[in-house]
């Protein structure tokens, strides 16, 4: 009897532990392998681009203090029409302050280090005033009744404020996302071998389709609206980021729920290997591939209707890289942007476009900074109407506006227009 026991405990030892440890692999590589597994994987995947993208958060740029935004353009291109442009840099600068109903737009143009013209524009409240120390030595009021008489409007700003913050739209995102997931049925999807090539390297791959034909889209949509109109934090969000109301947005998602479906559309995804990586994946409609997604032996694209393709060099925090070609009309070019956060309240921006067509070549750089920083009011009491000025001041303006443009292509162009 003992001897039975101990072949008994040899057989679960020796046989069963192995079997039961096959099984288990067997059954997680199932799952790992199942297709609906692998298209809600790949889903949650491409939302997780966007979630790590660190946006300015509203402790950081906060839309209720003082902004400043300063900008600096530099071109360099082989465009005979741009060789008297790109001989300069240019400055922008927009400072905003809705608690005091203030804003300020800052232009500048230098040749190096040389400046040639500096000027602002002032919205204070209700009025405008002009001033530029090269032309006139007195602050110009405009009119009195501003076109931009309404843009301080507290509702107004509250909804400039919400559309702003970005992270309030990743929620919104991460819910939809989720709620499309819930709605996949698996009647709708299959699984093939299928052969590919990409990046002319030829690929065994698994085919996984999900297919949204026009019963699964009714299906789909009236899923969809049923949960957004139950999911409160939702609904929430969307009208922070859409301004609107929630009475709005049912009425919208009741008429997207009531539209037909007239065109078929499909979800297919291709897997290499044991661990089935998504090398491919493709948005459909009507069995032509709109929108491509690839990623292998370390290259990212993203193609677009066959227009447009996106080639992913960096995609982080602090650098982004991406080349770009537009496929019918022979273009080519790249975005590069590099992010340095000096402080919780300062943002550096370095921004690199190139283009590049058959002979032409051009290069775009843009320095910009985006910091909470205190303004200073202009002081109006000694500001002169544009409307009493004087002949002889009118004069004055034209005269300075010469010296300081003589010698640039704004000064040609203001010499046929003006002088």
């Amino acid at each position: 009897m003992l001897e039975n026991k101990k072949e008994g405990i040899k057989y679960i030892l020796f046989i069963g532990i192995p079997v039961i440890i096959i099984l288990s692999v067997l059954g997680a590589y199932y799952y790992a392998t199942n297709p609906m597994t692998i298209l809600s994987k790949t889903i949650n995947s491409l939302y997780s681009y966007v979630d790590k993208i660190d946006y300015p958060e509203k402790e950081k740029i906060d839309n209720e203090k003082p902004i400043v935004l300063n900008a600096n353009i530099e071109l360099d291109s082989n465009i005979n029409e741009l060789k008297d442009i790109q001989k300069y840099n240019y400055n922008i600068g927009i400072g905003l302050n809705t608690k005091k109903e203030y804003m300020e737009i800052n232009l500048g143009m230098k040749e190096k280090e040389k400046e040639i013209l500096t000027s602002s524009i002032y919205q204070i409240q209700n009025k405008q005033y002009i001033k530029s120390d090269q032309i006139f030595d007195k602050l110009i009021e405009v009119n009195e009744d501003a076109p931009w008489d309404n843009l301080f409007d507290l509702k107004n700003g509250e909804k400039i404020t919400n559309t702003l913050d970005i992270n309030n739209m990743k929620e919104i995102l991460k819910e939809l996302k989720d709620i499309f997931l819930e709605s996949l049925d698996k009647k709708y999807i299959s699984r093939e071998k299928k052969d590919i090539s990409i990046n002319d390297k030829n690929i065994k791959t698994t085919k996984i389709t999900y297919l949204l034909n026009q019963e699964n889209q009714e299906y789909t949509k009236k899923f969809m609206v049923n949960k957004i109109k139950k999911n409160n934090k939702l609904l929430e969000n969307l009208e922070k980021f859409l301004n609107t109301t929630e009475e709005e947005i049912i009425k919208s998602l009741d008429e997207w729920n009531e539209t037909d479906s007239t065109e078929d559309y499909s979800i297919e995804l291709y897997t290499e290997g044991l661990n089935q990586n998504v090398v491919k994946a493709a948005i459909l409609e009507n069995k032509t591939e709109q929108i491509i997604f690839t990623n292998y032996n370390s290259k990212t694209n993203l193609n677009l209707n066959n227009e447009i393709l996106l080639t992913f060099e960096d995609l982080t925090k602090e650098k982004i890289n991406i080349k770009y070609e537009l496929i019918k009309e022979k273009v080519k070019g790249s975005l590069e942007i590099e992010t340095k956060e000096k402080n919780h309240q300062y943002y550096q921006y370095s921004i690199k476009t190139t283009f590049l067509a058959n002979d032409i070549n051009l290069e775009i750089k843009l320095e910009l900074e985006i910091a909470n920083k205190e303004l200073i009011t202009p002081n109006t009491s000694n500001a002169v109407s544009l409307k009493e000025l004087t002949g002889e001041e009118m004069q004055t303006i034209l005269e300075n506006l010469e010296n300081a443009l003589k010698g640039t292509f704004l000064y040609d162009i203001l010499d046929k227009n003006i002088m």
